[in-house]
């Protein structure tokens, strides 16, 4: 299943729109030149997942990153009943990159390795995205 959730920014600018299709946002990744940033949230039950989400994940700064540098992909663990095969799904993405734990964050480069991974964070947004800023120079695209 592929589902795109846009964010609005703060200023009505439709933002980064996360998606739910992990080949189809490496895919993505490799044509644009841009890494894949793996969130795995529980939006619905998790306290330190609903935390980032609204103070990191929703923010101006990391949208706008995100716009520059990423591809969005939200694996949600979800407390509520869904589709079997969409629980299927997560269960082996879960698997695929041994989540332990919620909020777990990747970073994948283009060629599916993993760059960085890392649970939750207490940084402010423009703390954290200026780490990943950092971390994450500029790829070439595709051409």
């Amino acid at each position: 299943m592929c589902v795109a959730v846009a964010l609005c920014s703060g200023n009505g600018v439709l933002a980064a729109a996360w998606q739910e299709d992990l080949p189809a946002a490496m895919e993505q990744a490799q044509q644009e030149g841009r890494y894949v940033f793996l969130a795995f949230l529980g939006l619905d039950w998790s306290v330190a997942s609903k935390q980032w989400w609204q103070e990191v994940g929703q923010s101006e700064v990391f949208q706008d990153f995100a716009d520059e540098r990423l591809v969005l992909v939200l694996a949600e663990g979800t407390a509520k009943k869904q589709p079997k095969e969409d629980e299927e799904a997560h269960h082996r993405l879960v698997q695929q990159f041994d989540i332990k734990s919620y909020p777990t964050f990747l970073i994948l480069a283009p060629d599916g390795s993993i760059i960085l991974t890392h649970g939750t964070t207490e940084a402010p947004a423009d703390e954290y995205v200026a780490a990943l800023r950092a971390l994450l120079v500029p790829l070439p695209t595709a051409s």
